[in-house]
């Protein structure tokens, strides 16, 4: 298991940049939800992986840490939120999981971000919405990813 997964779930804290803690008890991905995705990243071995919603970066982890794992792959996330409401959290455990290289991040909202990337015609193999829950975002993520 990667590091800065074990200490995030050993201590239950995440931290921002200057080191205050924030109780990562807030995400909803539990350690055996965390390990799933990485199972799945690690059989299905998608080249492309995207993910709409990073919060503190809990399942980012887990996703990369299992590309990483595999020898190959990318992985996109969409947050509009990462920088203001979570404070760059989720990018930081990325770099400090050493994941940085694995990871491509958009911070605008999900329905501006997918055309644009179906424009440039990215596909992805594997998709994690986690992003805004009302059903209408959902829907249009699940349909444009």
């Amino acid at each position: 298991m990667n590091d800065t997964i074990a200490q995030i779930y050993g201590s239950g804290y995440v931290e921002d940049a200057e080191g205050n803690p924030y109780e990562h008890r807030a995400s909803p991905v539990s350690f055996e939800a965390g390990a799933l995705l990485y199972d799945c990243i690690r059989e299905a071995e998608p080249k492309n992986t995207l993910e709409i919603g990073m919060g503190y970066g809990i399942s980012t982890l887990f996703i990369c840490q299992a590309h990483r794992d595999n020898g190959t792959g990318c992985h996109t996330v969409i947050d509009p939120f990462q920088e203001k409401l979570y404070k760059s959290i989720g990018l930081l455990n990325v770099e400090r999981a050493n994941l940085k290289d694995i990871l491509r991040s958009h911070q605008a909202p999900s329905h501006k971000v997918l055309p644009q990337l179906c424009a440039r015609n990215e596909r992805f193999d594997f998709a994690f919405i986690d992003g805004n829950h009302r059903f209408d975002y959902a829907l249009v993520d699940f349909f444009l990813h």
